[in-house]
């Protein structure tokens, strides 16, 4: 039976709070190989050519979200046409 996310957070702490120092620097370090360096990267840097960097990220988000689940239609809102 696969275990669930909690349990797997669980899992991974209690090991980390077993390692020494010199261990847990190593581990650090091989997860940051393992996170995608552009989210790191944004992630490290609160402003990026003057766009916050939240809502970049929130829109590499929604990026991938879409090309998970395919395009969806674009709605717009059409303007009102002015009243006389």
């Amino acid at each position: 039976m696969e275990l669930d996310r909690a349990q797997e957070w669980q899992k991974a702490h209690a090991l980390l709070d077993t390692l020494s120092a010199e261990k847990l620097t190593a581990v650090r370090g091989l997860l940051e190989v393992m996170v995608e360096p552009l989210s790191r990267s944004l992630a490290m840097a609160p402003v990026v050519d003057g766009i916050d960097v939240h809502v970049l990220l929130g829109a590499v988000s929604a990026i991938r979200e879409m090309r998970r689940t395919g395009p969806q239609p674009l709605v717009v809102d059409a303007p009102s046409e002015p009243s006389e």
